[in-house]
């Protein structure tokens, strides 16, 4: 928290207290202090004063509208990114960075034989299933689709330079062809969006261009989980130019936190000079990759309840008042015989109107606003029906249960007491 953000905050707030509080001073400094007190009466400044009361609450209600839609949607969003599994189970994945630093790793022979020894250690690991490493890079200057003869046309592709334990670990599995092997020396992997995107319905193994297709593993949601997986090649990390960041992956036998302190300690024993960093499960990892979302979600939901209790308030303020303002007439009216499900009905219809206006002003407003949520939604569209339809409605059963305590008030007036000064 920002102490200006704070400053400015409290600011606005008086300033509003101040400036809106203005209004009804004014109109009760004008009022006639002889009317105000004959026979008791209430004066609530006439029609006019009603009529800008409902129009209050018509606004809040239309603000309303556009924030709870904007926070169903991304409430929408977020449980369609939890839904699409990434393919595998990350509880159980350890995620590991490894930095190669200093002179010493400089030239590719001495990354390559760490690398090896790396790649040795997992193997020995104790309570792991599958481990490897990985080191992505984009790759661009070259062909890298089989339709690109324009060099100004070529495709910068996303290389992945991991080994089979990796991919493994990772949760991908083979579709098509065969895992690489060290003997691949121009071969590569290519997963599903790359091949669809590089060779359409046709079987890309044994195809060229630029490395030879070995074959084709599953798409994995290993980074992000709120963008669809990307195009990816992979290569063997001996394939790789230089070394200067490794990722490592693990799939624990047993309980991640029992293996990742003995894995760690055996990484950081090959060399005690090269950090070994940001141990985590992969299912911490994911979830860090959509806390932006998360808190956009929170903050924009935080105002949308904010919006409605203002709107309850508003509703039952209005209803209220209109009530203590017409107990003379709701009297009269069930001393004449009006039953008392007519008045509480009565109090409620005034309600609806109000109710239906601010709505339909606040779907309209959403429509065309949250088209400019597109960028903070994943798979969802940003006028999404059933979203505008269930945020409508809910302000609906919000309006009526607003004016029931109302509407029971005005049925529970005793005629008698009500006209007992005419």
């Amino acid at each position: 928290m920002d102490a200006r953000v704070l400053a400015f905050t409290i600011a606005v707030s008086l300033v509003t207290g101040i400036l809106f509080g203005t209004g009804p001073a004014i109109s009760l400094w004008r009022s006639n202090l002889h009317d105000a007190l004959k026979s008791g009466a209430r004066h609530s400044g006439g029609m006019g004063g009603l009529r800008l009361r409902r129009i209050l609450v018509a606004v809040e209600l239309s603000l309303a509208i556009v924030l709870l839609t904007g926070a169903g949607l991304m409430l929408k969003n977020y449980a369609r990114m939890n839904a699409h599994a990434p393919g595998f189970d990350p509880e159980q994945v350890i995620v590991i960075r490894v930095g190669l630093t200093g002179p010493k790793y400089r030239e590719k022979p001495a990354q390559q034989a760490y690398l090896r020894e790396i790649q040795s250690r997992l193997e020995r690991a104790p309570g792991i299933r599958s481990a490897g490493v990985s080191v992505w890079f984009l790759f661009g200057g070259v062909p890298a689709y089989p339709t690109d003869t324009d060099p100004a046309q070529r495709h910068a592709v996303r290389i992945n330079a991991a080994s089979t334990g990796y991919l493994q670990a990772m949760g991908m599995t083979l579709k098509k062809g065969r895992w690489l092997t060290v003997r691949d020396t121009d071969g590569a992997l290519l997963n599903e969006s790359m091949a669809r995107e590089a060779f359409g319905s046709a079987d890309p193994v044994g195809r060229q261009f630029t490395v030879t297709v070995v074959g084709v593993i599953s798409d994995v949601k290993y980074s992000k989980l709120d963008s669809a997986a990307p195009p990816e090649v992979f290569i063997a990390p001996e394939r790789s130019p230089l070394l200067y960041t490794l990722s490592i992956a693990a799939l624990a036998a047993g309980r991640p936190a029992a293996a990742s302190p003995a894995l760690r300690k055996s990484l950081t024993g090959i060399d005690p000079s090269q950090p070994v960093y940001d141990v985590k499960t992969l299912d911490e990892a994911l979830a860090e990759s959509i806390a932006p979302r998360r808190f956009n979600l929170f903050l924009l939901g935080g105002f949308a309840l904010a919006a409605l209790l203002l709107a309850v308030v508003g509703i039952y303020g209005v209803a209220a008042y209109s009530v203590a303002e017409r107990t003379r007439e709701i009297g009269v009216r069930i001393a004449l015989g009006a039953c008392r499900g007519q008045v509480a009905g009565m109090v409620v219809r005034e309600a609806l109107p109000l109710a239906l206006v601010g709505i339909a002003a606040g779907l309209a407003a959403a429509w065309s606003l949250t088209r400019f949520m597109t960028s903070l939604l994943y798979d969802a569209p940003p006028t999404d029906l059933a979203t505008f339809a269930t945020v409508a409605i809910l302000l609906g059963a919000v309006t009526v249960a607003s004016c029931v305590g109302p509407a029971l008030r005005a049925a529970s007036i005793d005629p008698t007491v009500a006209l007992r000064y005419e």
